[in-house]
């Protein structure tokens, strides 16, 4: 199990990076527009990202530094 739940975060830090370079890439292009609705969709994002109390105890993924 726990080397699904590695897959899965190196999956989604992948992901994370290529949001990253797209938001700056649309933030150099002046895309002001486009940049809110990718906020907005992050923000919802982190509500659903926080560990719960009991995964929170646990380590999940590799550690970051």
């Amino acid at each position: 199990m726990t080397d699904n739940r590695t897959q899965v975060f190196d999956i989604a830090m992948k992901h994370a990076h290529t949001i990253e370079a797209c938001v700056d890439r649309l933030s150099t292009m002046g895309a002001d527009h486009e940049l809110k609705l990718v906020t907005q969709r992050l923000s919802r994002l982190t509500f659903r990202a926080v560990p719960s109390a009991k995964q929170s105890s646990e380590t999940v993924g590799p550690a970051l530094q």
